[in-house]
């Protein structure tokens, strides 16, 4: 019995994170303009991605997707000149 209940519980829980997924918005759902930024001292693509990155997308992608524009990888650098993407709003 109480195996049956757990069961069903995680057969629930994996649905609700399966919906989860499914309705998260991606980059592509997303309209986009570019913009430059200026990398300033102790900033990370962590950090600048909190300015530019609205919280319905997740910053891994948006990071993803500016060090391919940039053709960068992990670090940069104080005084660099990075391209990053900035959501159009109406």
């Amino acid at each position: 019995m109480k195996e049956t209940i757990v069961l069903g519980l995680l057969g629930l829980l994996m649905i609700l994170l399966l919906i989860e997924i499914a309705i998260s918005p991606t980059l592509d759902d997303v309209v986009w303009c570019e913009d430059t930024h200026i990398v300033r001292h102790g900033e990370t693509l962590w950090s600048i991605s909190k300015l530019y990155c609205p919280d319905s997308v997740d910053r891994r992608e948006w990071i993803d997707e500016i060090k391919q524009l940039n053709n960068i990888g992990d670090t940069i650098y104080e005084g660099e000149e990075i391209i990053v993407l900035v959501e159009v709003t109406e």
